[in-house]
């Protein structure tokens, strides 16, 4: 686990090294004592330092110069945040009707063992 770790590390230091200096985008600072998983590399989108550059340009711009895995500011966000999450009736209509069973006391048989 250290070693895939310090893969992503290695990656994402070459990446903010690259970046820091490339004006419209503002990257993360981590404090030096952190050690980051890097799951994702977040980078703010700054218009201001671009003429006010749309963010839909700026992704295309990025798109046709081969970074195809960047995303749309705020579609990536915690599952939480999203819709289905907090409201998922109208995308699943079954949670409406249909309730969890109460806890039991104890917990439920081992499916394998049970079936034996």
């Amino acid at each position: 686990m250290k070693g895939y770790l310090a893969g992503r590390e290695a990656v994402a230091a070459r990446m903010l090294r690259a970046l820091r200096d490339v004006p419209g985008v503002d990257v993360p600072h981590p404090p030096s004592h952190a050690r980051p998983a890097w799951y994702a590399l977040p980078l703010r989108y700054n218009p201001d330092q671009l003429a006010v550059l749309p963010v839909e340009r700026f992704l295309e711009a990025v798109h046709a110069e081969g970074a195809s895995e960047i995303d749309l500011p705020g579609s990536t966000r915690p599952l939480g945040d999203h819709q289905l999450s907090a409201l998922p009736g109208p995308s699943c209509p079954a949670t409406l009707t249909t309730r969890a069973p109460p806890p039991t006391a104890s917990p439920p048989p081992d499916v394998c063992t049970a079936a034996r």
